[in-house]
């Protein structure tokens, strides 16, 4: 019957298959293929040493051909040896020497290690090695080590996988070693990545547009600058014993705000200020105030960076006539930004909306361009009002966040 053609032809052909693996079993094969035709039986052996197999003047090769024939009484047999390329892509080669290793004593976590780092450097997408049995111990346990990307089903598992189990015999008893290796992409898996690739070269080219489109506008005080006004009042009082509230009346009132619009001139402010304060010297009150801003180092590292990668930086601040030069000249302000404006070059002041609305004309901006960063919640309202994004500064940290 036909039924039993075919279960007798499977079982010779096993037994052909074990037959070659033990006569070979020195010659490390890794695989071995039997195919019947209607002409002969084609065998084909794969080894890391063909030439072992093969034999001087392809002696060992005949002899075990004849051997075959007569031990299995077949007519027409053909056997081809093929090399392999890389064997720590092979995963029976890579499981028998995992075998043989923990055989000879060596600890099965150290031998996995090393072999999971050749069959990854050897160009593999990823492995799996699973060892289960009584590894250490009385009690029997498994243990699984993977590194990469493996498919555990579909086509891909079967067609583009290396697998193979084989047994290390210890003291304790038979150990379990299976190893399974992805050598290649399938070619959808494969169309599958290089669509992934090139949405994120878009993406990242998309950004890199986006950035070159961005413009970040920066306060001075508080966000480049430590907050001076603060600190000059708490340096004046200290050292002058002044009222505290008569300082900030003087530094931060109603009629500072024309120096600060640039409509009163300096020395015109600074002896109105050195009759309130009643002091003899206003000279060393306007040095503390100006020398009280201290640059933000951490934000002006990140001005740098940003201005590294295309991005253009610029500047607004309520600041007078004399301060700005000083702060200029001293730290070189307009070099560090690509553009800025002083409130009293176009004598307004923050929060007041024409002073954002003077900076876009002033500079050829449309709002939704801008990022507007400030330390105060009430210089922002109006630039969100335009269109602007804006960023309540905190701290370098939650800016380099919220930035972007």
């Amino acid at each position: 019957m036909i039924e039993k053609k075919f279960i007798s032809n499977g079982v010779q052909k096993e037994q052909i298959n074990r037959y070659i693996i033990d006569e070979l079993k020195q010659d490390q094969i890794t695989n071995c293929i039997i195919k019947k035709t209607p002409l002969y039986t084609h065998v084909i052996i794969y080894s890391q040493r063909p030439a072992s197999i093969i034999g001087f003047r392809s002696s060992k090769l005949m002899q075990l051909k004849q051997s075959i024939i007569s031990r299995f009484n077949i007519e027409n047999l053909k056997i081809d040896v093929y090399g392999i390329d890389n064997p720590y892509l092979d995963a029976s080669l890579m499981a028998n020497q995992i075998a043989r290793s923990m055989e000879k004593g060596i600890k099965h976590r150290k031998i996995v290690s090393f072999i999971i780092n050749k069959i990854m450097n050897s160009g593999a997408i990823g492995v799996q090695i699973d060892i289960n049995g009584k590894i250490s111990g009385s009690r029997s346990r498994g243990d699984k080590f993977y590194k990469g990307y493996l498919k555990k089903c579909g086509d891909p598992a079967k067609t583009c996988t290396d697998e193979k189990k084989v047994m290390a015999i210890l003291k304790q008893g038979s150990i379990g070693i299976k190893v399974k290796i992805m050598k290649y992409f399938s070619d959808v898996m494969q169309l599958e990545k290089n669509i992934n690739k090139l949405e994120m070269e878009l993406k990242k080219k998309t950004d890199e547009e986006k950035k070159k489109k961005m413009i970040i506008v920066f306060d001075l005080g508080g966000v480049v600058f430590s907050n001076g006004l603060k600190i000059a009042i708490e340096k004046i009082n200290e050292k002058y014993n002044i009222d505290k509230e008569i300082i900030e009346s003087v530094l931060k009132g109603s009629f500072s705000q024309d120096y600060r619009k640039g409509t009163m001139k300096c020395d015109e402010f600074w002896q109105k200020a050195k009759e309130k304060l009643n002091v003899k010297n206003i000279e060393e009150i306007k040095n503390i105030f100006f020398d009280s801003y201290i640059l933000n180092k951490e934000v002006i590292e990140f001005i740098k960076k940003l201005k590294k990668d295309k991005i253009r930086v610029g500047f607004l601040s309520n600041s007078p006539e004399d301060m700005a030069k000083y702060l200029d000249k001293k730290f070189n302000i307009r070099g560090l930004f690509d553009f800025g404006l002083f409130s009293y070059e176009v004598h307004l002041l923050e929060p007041d909306k024409e002073i954002y609305e003077k900076f876009l004309e002033k500079f050829n901006f449309k709002a939704e361009e801008i990022t507007y960063i400030d330390d105060k919640q009430i210089n922002l309202e109006k630039p969100k009002e335009l269109g602007m994004k804006v960023i309540l500064f905190e701290d370098i940290k939650q800016l380099q966040k919220d930035i972007f």
